[in-house]
């Protein structure tokens, strides 16, 4: 039994988990207790990938842009969320204290939000999706410094009830404009052949986060492009070899002001 669960959804590939009436609101309420039937403590993402464009976040009435089952879960039981522009977090336990406000916020960083899954007894479920949604990648990602990948600060605004206050939002991404993507299947099949990753059916896995975060420490610092695939590396690392260097905004963005 795991001690907290973190949750990637979709009701729509999930239906064959629960007795499905066509009732919209009472599935995606069933689709919820299922979900609380493996663990009473669960985290569910709530992103939402406005605030780059926007310049403004709205904390209280912002809503979950990755599902159906967080955002009914957000409007209707007990939670709070953390406080993060992009990468917010729906918890059902802990303290509110992480839905107080911040001037500035980085989503990936060492001893952030997603700490908790590196943990003993966290793990992650992957609920009518597959291993390409978990975006726990990232925190690998940002806690090894991955030379493919930079940092880039936006600032703008988070609105608070009535209240307007100055927020800098800060994390890392992929080169604009080029491609770059991962070998899913590689990791996919990686995970399970080493006991991580556990596939109950074609949509539902449920992996031992504490096992992923020490199998992904040490693969990516053995190869620093191990998540990416060929035709990523086919470019990516004749630039790095070319730059002798990470990658930093300059080198594919002409920079603002801000």
């Amino acid at each position: 039994e795991l001690d907290n669960l973190f949750v990637h959804s979709d009701s729509f590939k999930s239906l064959n988990y629960i007795d499905f009436n066509g009732d919209v609101e009472s599935s995606v309420r069933k689709h919820i207790e299922f979900i609380l039937s493996l663990s009473n403590k669960i985290i569910l993402p709530s992103f939402n990938y406005d605030f780059p464009r926007e310049r403004l976040f709205n904390y209280n009435d912002f809503s979950c842009q990755v599902g159906a089952i967080p955002e009914f879960y957000r409007k209707n039981y007990s939670c709070f969320r953390t406080f993060d522009p992009m990468f917010s977090l729906i918890k059902n336990y802990g303290t509110s204290q992480l839905s107080n406000y911040q001037s500035e916020v980085c989503s990936f960083e060492q001893h952030g939000h997603f700490e908790v899954l590196t943990k003993k007894g966290s793990g992650i479920l992957c609920y009518g999706t597959n291993i390409e949604v978990v975006t726990f990648i990232h925190y690998i990602e940002s806690l090894f410094n991955i030379d493919y990948r930079y940092e880039k600060k936006f600032i703008g605004k988070v609105k608070i009830a009535s209240e307007i206050l100055p927020l800098s939002y800060k994390s890392h991404f992929r080169p604009w404009g080029k491609y770059l993507n991962y070998d899913w299947k590689k990791i996919s099949d990686d995970l399970k052949g080493n006991g991580i990753m556990h596939s109950l059916s074609k949509y539902c896995h449920v992996i031992e986060s504490r096992k992923l975060f020490l199998y992904w420490s040490e693969r990516i610092q053995d190869d620093s492009l191990y998540f990416l695939d060929n035709k990523s590396c086919e470019w990516v690392k004749p630039k790095l070899d070319q730059l002798g260097r990470p990658f930093v905004q300059s080198d594919f963005e002409v920079l603002s002001n801000d």
